[in-house]
């Protein structure tokens, strides 16, 4: 059995020849070579089958040049050469097109310019035709599955067969490689042949292959023992923190790997409220007066690579002192559906009583979004969405993709819309580019991001078929739901997200890392009432829902170990139960849930002339707001430190409420619309 090969390597020799700039009436003198090298140094050829080698000559300033080669071989029984350097596992004919198998054994080749320089000799393996390999652990790891702990090692030896013959030693050193070369990294040096180490890396799962003359092995699984657990804490251990505007905070996190081990893993940092706090590497800093929730998590692919999100289990939480400068963005979808109509958006410093410069609008909006870091606002429209750049404060359109902004990513990455009118789908806009992911999903009213922007979220569907459809990096998951819901959220580590069930009176749990529900399918935590708005605390502890006529408070009780991660429901040891509070105002029709940035308030716009306060810290019903005149909010947005309030309201103006004194303290006229004789209210407002 022979390999034709002559065609392939006279037409290399004469590339060679001619990229050397020798031969063909070529009138350039060849240099004198000072050195000629020769790669690869090792090769493994089946009997009757050709390999090329690459041969290279250098002048005495290590400068490549043309030559004219010529090869050897040691061997010419086991193996013979080419004029273009290709090895055949036997004998060519004189043509260099059929290589006839020889005898199997070891050849030295080396490469020669005239009578200058020969290079170092490099080995060719010829052996019987290699069908298989198979891969063992020497070293097992001992981790749960076999996994091996960051840092540690695991050996492996390959077997290669021709057919049921074992020609492992007649066939050189094989090559090792991995599909992800963060998770484990591979070294064969000072090693017995055909054996290779494993160095467990970052924290994830990857296959480990071994090849030889063309042949791969099946891929063998190998896993850095996966992140299990993480944790973060202040300085002391303390579960708090207090950073003054402009200071620095250094909080650390606490990973455990699957064994038990506790590693260094690159975790992925996160705020609940960038506005008071940003974190980098477990460096806080304080941006402005307020509050935010400070977390880790091990979230793929810089961790737990090809695995699921792991978590924290714990939050620190920062308390920012110093000034609270901010502004309210404030507009109106009132013209939506008037094309004569021009809408403005009108910013309002949080301590002034005159609106600063307005911008017009290239959309009539039907909502309105910012990304948590307050430089985009994100307005959906029938007409295409436009963004606002808050740093200069331009706005343009964008996107031609229509419907209402329901969420942006809280890393900014992603701006979610949904068209619940003509084409009825949900389309993920990246802002930096304008790219548009469809999504042919109907009826969709509410969504979130995950704290890590990994996952979204989405409720909708029909009265027939209501359902949570879930999107993320892997194909989108539909999950039926016992009825059309009202609302969703993530908990403010991420370890689960929650729906609230529009007829029933519960909220559904999902686990982040697998979206499996804990309490089965289509099973719900009771509340009191059934909730049409939920939001969850910064620090994670409890998912509060609005349920007219007054407000649940849900404990979250989980290890957040591993994944899926325990689930205690509330009222089962040690979970508190769900507390429930009346606000004493009699029925309501919510239509917002503010949290404040501490995670201690919250407050209820509803279609109550006054605003509904409540304290989740002590679990009971505070004072509420009256608004001036007795008109109705419509929108509000509270500031960073959560002492003011915003509320745009149906007499056109924007109240200003002290959270503190429970007292409308000022009212600012804004002009919002012009043209087709439309009055616009101040129905979108936004903290920047």
């Amino acid at each position: 059995m022979g390999s034709v090969g002559g065609q392939k390597a006279s037409t290399a020799a004469l590339i060679l020849l001619l990229t050397l700039g020798v031969g063909c009436g070529s009138s350039t003198k060849p240099l004198n070579p000072a050195k000629v090298t020769l790669t690869p140094a090792v090769s493994s050829v089946n009997l009757g089958d050709a390999v090329q080698l690459t041969a290279t000559a250098f002048d005495f300033r290590n400068n490549p040049i043309p030559a004219t080669l010529t090869f050897q071989s040691t061997n010419p029984k086991i193996a013979t050469v080419s004029t273009g350097g290709t090895v055949c596992g036997g004998k060519w004919n004189a043509a260099f097109v059929i290589c006839t198998p020889g005898q199997p054994g070891v050849a030295k080749v080396t490469a020669q310019a005239g009578t200058f320089a020969t290079s170092a000799p490099v080995t060719v393996y010829v052996h019987p035709v290699a069908t298989n390999i198979q891969v063992t652990a020497i070293n097992p790891g001992t981790g749960p599955n076999g996994c091996v702990t960051r840092g540690l090692t695991e050996k492996f030896q390959a077997t290669v067969f021709s057919g049921t013959t074992d020609i492992t030693a007649e066939v050189g050193p094989v090559s090792w490689g991995v599909t992800d070369s963060n998770v484990a990294t591979v070294k064969t040096a000072k090693l017995p042949l055909n054996q290779v180490q494993i160095t467990a890396a970052v924290p994830g799962a990857t296959s480990l292959f071994a090849s030889v003359s063309g042949v791969n092995s099946p891929g063998v699984s190998f896993e850095t023992c996966r992140v299990k657990s993480v944790s973060v804490a202040g300085p002391s251990s303390a579960s708090s923190i207090t950073v003054a505007k402009g200071a620095r905070v250094t909080v650390t996190a606490v990973v455990k790997d699957s064994a038990g081990a506790a590693i260094s893993a690159p975790v992925t940092w996160l705020t609940s409220n960038p506005a008071a706090a940003t974190v980098t590497s477990g460096n806080v800093l304080g941006v402005s007066a307020g509050g935010a929730a400070i977390t880790a998590s091990c979230t793929p692919p810089t961790c737990n690579t090809n695995l699921p999100p792991i978590y924290s289990k714990t939050a620190v939480t920062a308390t920012v002192t110093g000034a609270s400068p901010g502004t309210i963005l404030v507009s109106s979808s009132d013209c939506s559906g008037t094309p004569a109509c021009k809408v403005s958006m009108v910013p309002i410093p949080f301590h002034q009583n005159t609106p600063g410069t307005a911008i017009t609008l290239p959309v009539n909006p039907n909502s309105f979004l910012t990304n948590p870091a307050g430089t985009q606002g994100f307005f959906g429209s029938d007409n295409g969405l436009a963004v606002l750049n808050l740093t200069n404060g331009s706005a343009q359109l964008a996107s031609s993709v229509h419907g209402k902004v329901l969420a942006v990513a809280p890393n900014g990455g992603s701006v979610l819309v949904s068209n619940t009118t003509g084409f009825n789908v949900v389309d993920i806009v990246n802002p930096s580019n304008g790219s548009t992911q469809i999504l042919p999903i109907s009826g969709v009213t509410a969504a979130s991001f995950s704290p890590d922007s990994l996952k979204a979220f989405m409720v909708g569907g029909s009265n027939a078929a209501p359902a949570l459809f879930i999107f993320s990096s892997s194909p989108l998951l539909t999950v039926p739901l016992p009825a059309l819901a009202n609302d969703v959220t993530f908990m403010g580590t991420g370890t689960f997200g929650f729906v609230a069930d529009g007829t029933n009176p519960s909220v559904l749990p999902f686990a982040t890392c697998d979206n499996s529900n804990p309490l089965g399918v289509g099973g719900g935590i009771p509340i009191t009432g059934s909730a049409t708005q939920i939001a969850p605390t910064p620090n994670g502890a409890a998912i509060i829902a609005v349920a007219s006529p007054g407000i649940n408070v849900i404990p979250v009780t989980t290890d957040a170990t591993g994944c899926p991660p325990s689930f205690t429901p509330p009222g089962t040891s040690p979970a508190p139960p769900v507390t429930f509070q009346d606000f004493g105002a009699g029925s309501f029709t919510a239509s917002q849930l503010l949290i404040s940035s501490d995670g201690v308030h919250a407050y209820v716009i509803s279609d109550l002339p006054k605003v509904l306060a409540f304290n989740i810290k002590t679990g009971t019903v505070e004072p509420a707001i009256p608004l001036t005149n007795g008109v109705t909010p419509l929108r509000g947005a509270l500031t960073n430190d959560g002492n003011l309030m915003f509320v745009g309201t149906s007499d056109g103006k924007v109240h200003v409420l002290d959270t503190v004194a429970h007292t409308d303290v000022r009212q600012i006229s804004v002009t919002l619309c012009s043209g087709g004789g439309v009055t616009c209210t101040p129905n979108l407002l936004v903290r920047q």
